[in-house]
């Protein structure tokens, strides 16, 4: 499954290498957890915890307590982000994704019914909303919100849930809902009106009953069949103000929506989504971004939707949208990218390729998106994080206030670059990239010949690099950094701590 394209032999041999990489990787005379019989590896499971087993294990028992656990266990999909590009291995993982999510579906399921019936309505509507991010066309789950928003007092946000079953149903599957939906939205307004007409009977004098109003529904407003003998009121939903929302995570967060289809060609549905979960699973790579995972974003697909409201949903600030259209023999790209906060657009691009080889154009149009948003994304955070005031500076935010100086390559920049990284990694000891950014503000100190004590610059930019190779030392800003370092490490001449040759 990870070498398909090599004979066995040569993928025994590159299996070997592997373990033996392993086992040297082992430190502290650890054994390798990985038991060979009769041929075959396995992991020892005495010794390594594996998220997945634990998963499958409190699903087995199935009782509110290690449901929940599962419930936490389950983050997203397996192996997300990982892409090796190997058929066999793909087929593999897409069949385990598809089994374990409705394992996850099956067992938050099960949770929803105890925490309704034990009336744990708040955590119910949280496990309802967490299923139908896994499948939003569960239209059972849809009555269960329906139902626990009615009982929480929330009317008007039980009929919202039936207008956003209605609605997923007509769009994905041209279908209306059920008769068991559609009746208790018949009964959540039925119990809406005798409430409101209660009401209103309590405010006046029980003597004149003659004026009592007569409550009209949202449907019946609409009519100009209206009572002449009596006054009406019309009871109509209130906009709901309570509504759930995201907060939005300290770093750079955004959201990559399914590129719209525009050539009319079912085929390029797939290259579609296939560029956009190129696109998710290269910007999952920078550490520094918080990236909604594909299930999440996906649900949105063929939807019009509000970026403001799709980023207070979701937690994110910013979102990427776009288009694809062919047409003789090329395909065009469109890509923008939106603050969900203001709804204004920070960058929009067009990418135009021969549609020959497939693959190599997602690759392609892949490594231009991305190379294009994510430096911009930084740059907005930077502005973003200077205007904040210094009261609420978080390390992130010093840590972006350390690259604006530092890019400015000056003596004192440089000193308060250096000066607002240590205090970013004093508020995170585990913030990995502000450690190597302080150690490359070290090293250019040498470099530039600011240094006062070049032996202390070049021990210090050393030690903080290789701090943060030790909380990550797979991170590629920190391996850049730790490249840069070295090199210039090289050039260094020792005894007057400036560049030797040109």
């Amino acid at each position: 499954m990870l070498w398909s394209g090599l004979s066995e032999e040569a993928a025994r041999q590159n299996l070997r290498q592997c373990l033996t990489a392993l086992r040297r990787g082992c430190q502290g005379g650890e054994v390798l957890p990985v038991v060979a019989e009769d041929g075959l590896l396995r992991l020892d499971t005495a010794r390594v915890v594996v998220d997945v087993g634990e998963f499958e294990q409190a699903l087995r028992i199935r009782n509110p307590e290690t449901l929940a656990r599962a419930f936490a266990l389950y983050r997203g999909e397996l192996l997300e982000g990982l892409n090796l590009k190997e058929g066999p291995f793909e087929e593999w993982l897409i069949g385990e994704r598809r089994r374990l999510n409705a394992l996850a579906v099956g067992g938050l399921s099960e949770l929803l019914r105890h925490q309704h019936q034990e009336g744990k309505r708040g955590a119910a509507i949280q496990t309802a909303l967490r299923l139908l991010t896994l499948d939003p066309l569960q239209e059972n789950v849809h009555r269960s919100l329906m139902r626990l928003y009615h009982e929480s007092g929330s009317t008007a946000q039980a009929l919202r849930q039936y207008a956003v079953c209605e609605k997923t149903l007509r769009s994905e599957l041209a279908v209306e809902p059920e008769d068991a939906t559609q009746e208790l939205r018949r009964d959540i307004l039925q119990s809406r009106r005798v409430s409101s007409l209660s009401k209103v009977a309590s405010d006046i004098d029980p003597g004149s009953t003659d004026q009592l109003p007569v409550s009209i529904s949202p449907e019946e407003a609409t009519s100009t069949a209206v009572p002449q003998d009596r006054p009406s009121v019309a009871v109509l939903p209130f906009a709901n103000l309570s509504r759930n929302v995201e907060p939005l995570p300290d770093k750079p967060s955004i959201a990559v929506l399914p590129f719209q289809n525009m050539s009319g060609d079912p085929e390029q549905e797939d290259f579609a989504d296939g560029m956009v979960e190129d696109i998710i699973t290269a910007l999952s790579r920078f550490k520094s971004l918080f990236v909604i995972a594909r299930n999440s974003s996906f649900t949105f697909k063929g939807r019009a939707v509000d970026i403001k409201e799709l980023g207070r949903t979701l937690g994110v600030r910013y979102v990427l949208e776009g288009s694809v259209r062919k047409a003789s023999g090329k395909v065009r790209i469109t890509g923008q990218l939106i603050d969900a906060t203001t709804g204004g657009h920070l960058w929009a691009d067009r990418f135009e390729r021969d549609l020959t080889d497939i693959f190599a154009l997602q690759d392609e149009v892949t490594v231009a998106v991305v190379s294009a948003i994510q430096p911009k994304l930084l740059q907005t955070e930077i502005e973003i994080a200077i205007r904040r005031r210094p009261e609420n500076l978080t390390a992130y935010d010093l840590f972006l206030r350390a690259m604006q100086q530092y890019y400015q390559l000056t003596r004192e920049s440089l000193a308060e670059a250096s000066r607002l990284a240590h205090r970013a990694l004093e508020l995170d000891p585990r913030f990995g990239f502000v450690a190597a950014l302080a150690g490359l503000c070290h090293t250019q100190n040498v470099l530039w010949g600011y240094a006062v004590d070049p032996q202390f610059e070049r021990k210090e930019a050393v030690r903080l690099l290789r701090l943060a190779l030790s909380i990550d030392d797979s991170d590629p800003d920190t391996l850049a950094v730790a490249s840069v370092t070295r090199f210039c490490r090289n050039l260094f001449c020792r005894t007057c701590g400036r560049i030797s040759g040109p």
